[in-house]
């Protein structure tokens, strides 16, 4: 038997005779212990056996009693309730078989931390979830210009709880390879690149606080650098749309209830997203239970778990390991992910989680831009969503406090004003907030007072004044000092974003939000693409077109390397008017033999040759969904909602509803392949589904007629989030068969 590191966070504890800090009456982070074989592996007959912990000598101790579990104990609630006598203690963990034989493990000594000095920094470690999360573990990485998938740091106390610090110094330093950049100022590291000099190159990442007072390092294993330009060499989880968003995230299940979808993208050595496999299948399997709906095919570099669910009994925790098959003898094959600790409850655990409505004027991970008017800035809403551990919204959820407060990442230091907003039937909102705070860059944390639930945070948050707006007697001039700014320096004072123009009522632009799937025939202009360069508070920036940077369209890992799309005058161009970018004759030379998106970049096409500018939108590029390409023009291919006479007019559109009342009309349209109407259709059906809640079985299927659907009895029975609407296409032999359109999300009120 062995004190191991198996879970999703490290075991506090990891090996016998250690040392263990701790404060009276102050729960240990988790200690997980495993019953081993002769031959190292799982012992899982002892199952069910208690593993229990002792003092000695002897004081008081909670939670010292657990259950093996696939040949594990996760002790996560154990608490020495005694301040140590004259002489040290030691803990003892022992389990009896069910043959009568006894095997024990004992640490070193026990050691007091009083609470004055929690505080106070001591190590520092990788965090929990991200590439690296474990200090002196190798694995393979990239080498540059690809850059290493992100990651954090963390500095604990003694009694190995992180501690939120202010300004940090992080340097990076490495063995055998030559790292850049050299230093950040924050412990999330993005962006960092590496050279190998040598056979065996490793990474050290020392972080300094207070102006060097306290200083600690932590690094890396033996990195197996890649070489560039393999396809499907690496394979991530999707941190925009995947439940699990990094390797070893942690979080929580419900047995029999499947865990929203999970995604893993492959990508090539150089760490570019590989649209070039469909056929590789991913496998999740776990030692410590049994799983459903637990292979996923890879389609155009993608796989999606749908309906992964624990089944059986629920283990305590579990960690999930995503394996790549063999199919192909890809580079990827036989790599693997990790899930963090899931904790799997046999019903769903009541008030589990925070989350953020999707009508929250702040959201998790994503930065958020307010103006600063008066030396104040305000925000209208933040809403929080109370879900259960299956994270679903718990309407039943009543009565809980939250606060609000703003943490400042220059100082780290809380904004002393906390507001409050009480749960009612699942929602919290703060409404009507008015902050004084300097101009600076902060998150926003949703707290529980009683530190039941863990906290929320938004992503950061800029207050600033809006330098295309702040003077409208000198809005070009400002324009062009503030473009220009960007060009030079590409940094952090750029703060525009592409996105793709949406107009209520009219076909303003063929794509309308981003990864929206596009279909076209080889040869035939797409229909227009319009786009807006927009500023922090989300506006369309007004500035003149002779200011604006050009775009360029591709959908090659670089604009340089394009061969698919042409434009009339062949240089993947359009054209600035009244403040937005329209392509309005891109086209396919030919068909792409795998499946691609079409990208969108800021360039600077004055010079030769072009300049990319992607840092005026902080590096982030807009991207369509995957375009399929026909080599003729082929009837009924796809489906869109009407441009006239339909509540819903593009896709992702968002409206609202009330429950058991019929919506206005939706109209649907059958199109071909250029994206023309098609009315020589009338056998399809088409069938409304929902994403949460419930849709009146009455009113929700409409059959085809002349190529159009129209939709006048859909309502919602039921609604437990805030939920999006899906046509599907069925009973046809043409290829808009199985296709499907979404609404955006709809507010469900009550009369």
């Amino acid at each position: 038997k062995r004190v191991a590191d198996t879970s999703g966070e490290p075991s506090f504890v990891t090996g016998a005779g250690q040392t263990v800090p701790y404060t009276k009456d102050v729960r240990l982070p988790p200690v997980i212990v495993q019953l081993s074989t002769g031959a190292g592996t799982f012992d899982f007959r002892q199952d069910g056996r208690l593993v229990v912990v002792t003092l000695e000598p002897a004081l008081r101790l909670g939670g010292n009693s657990v259950e093996l579990n696939k040949g594990e104990a996760i002790f996560d609630a154990l608490t020495i309730q005694e301040l140590p006598g004259s002489t040290p203690s030691q803990m003892i963990f022992t389990v009896e078989t069910a043959s009568g034989e006894t095997y024990t493990l004992r640490t070193g000594n026990l050691e007091h931390v009083p609470t004055s000095e929690h505080a106070n920094p001591h190590t520092v470690a990788f965090k929990n979830s991200g590439f690296f999360t474990r200090a002196g573990i190798g694995k393979e990485a990239p080498t540059a210009p690809a850059k290493i998938p992100g990651f954090g740091l963390q500095v604990l106390n003694r009694i190995g709880y992180p501690l939120s610090v202010a300004q940090p110094t992080v340097t990076v330093s490495g063995t055998d390879l030559t790292p850049s950049p050299t230093s950040y100022s924050t412990l999330a590291i993005e962006g960092l690149e590496v050279t190998k000099t040598g056979n065996n190159p490793s990474l050290s990442f020392q972080v300094s606080l207070n102006s060097g007072a306290f200083t600690a390092t932590v690094s890396t294993g033996v990195l197996q650098l890649v070489t560039s330009s393999q396809r499907n060499k690496f394979m991530l989880f999707d941190e925009d749309a995947s439940f699990i968003q990094r390797e070893n995230q942690g979080n929580t299940a419900v047995l029999g209830t499947p865990m929203p979808v999970i995604v893993i993208n492959l990508y090539t050595s150089d760490m570019a997203r590989d649209a070039s496999n469909t056929g590789l299948i991913i496998t999740a399997t776990t030692p410590q239970g049994t799983l459903k709906g637990a292979e996923a095919l890879v389609v155009g570099g993608v796989a999606t778990f749908t309906d992964l669910v624990f089944v059986g009994q629920a283990p305590r925790s579990a960690v999930i390991t995503f394996t790549a098959g063999t199919q192909g003898s890809l580079p990827v094959a036989q790599s693997t992910l990790l899930s963090g600790a899931i904790a799997v409850s046999v019903t769903a655990v009541k008030a589990q989680h925070l989350s953020f409505a999707i009508d929250s004027d702040v959201q998790e991970n994503t930065p958020a831009y307010f103006p600063l008017i008066n030396n104040e800035f305000s925000v209208s809403r933040i809403v929080v969503q109370m879900r259960d551990s299956a994270y679903r919204i718990d309407s039943s959820a009543s009565d809980i406090n939250l606060e609000l407060s703003a943490t400042r990442s220059s100082t780290s230091a809380k904004d002393q004003s906390k507001m409050s907003a009480t749960v009612q039937n699942g929602i919290a909102v703060f409404s009507g907030l008015v902050f004084t705070l300097p101009l600076a860059v902060f998150q926003f944390e949703v707290s529980d007072p009683t530190a039941k639930r863990a906290s929320l945070f938004s992503g950061f948050v800029t207050v600033a004044q809006n330098p295309l707006t702040a003077d409208a007697r000198r809005i070009e001039e400002r324009a062009r000092e503030h473009v220009q700014d960007c060009r030079s320096t590409g940094g952090t004072p750029c703060l525009y974003s592409l996105a793709f123009a949406s107009e209520f009522g009219t076909y303003s632009s063929h794509v309308f939000q981003e990864g929206q799937p596009v279909f076209t025939t080889v040869g035939s202009a797409i229909p227009a693409i319009v786009i807006e360069l927009r500023d922090q508070f989300g506006i369309a920036s007004a500035f003149p077109d002779n200011i604006a940077p050009a775009l360029v369209a591709y959908t090659a890992e670089d604009p340089d390397a394009e061969t698919l799309l042409v434009t009339d005058g062949g240089a993947n161009r359009g054209q600035w008017q009244n403040g937005r970018y329209r392509f309005s004759c891109l086209q396919f030379r030919t068909a792409p033999s795998s499946l691609v998106r079409i990208q969108f970049m800021p360039i600077d096409d004055s010079v030769t040759p072009p300049v990319r500018l992607d840092g005026i939108v902080r590096g982030k590029i807009l991207k369509t969904g995957f375009v399929s390409v026909t080599s003729v023009a082929v009837p009924n291919y796809g489906l869109r909602f009407a441009q006239e006479s339909s509540l819903i007019a593009y896709p992702g559109q968002r409206s609202s509803a009330v429950l058991n009342v019929a919506l206005p009309p939706i109209a649907i349209e059958l199109v071909d392949s250029l994206g023309r109407f098609d009315g020589t259709d009338s056998s399809a059906v088409i069938v409304a589904s929902t994403s949460s809640g419930s849709l009146d079985p009455i009113g929700s299927r409409e059959k085809v007629t002349e190529g159009r659907a129209v939709f006048t009895g859909l309502k919602f029975a039921s609604v437990s989030d805030q939920p999006t609407i899906t046509f599907k296409v069925y009973q046809t032999a043409h290829p808009v068969a199985g296709k499907q359109i979404s609404t955006g999300a709809f507010t469900v009120t009550t009369l």
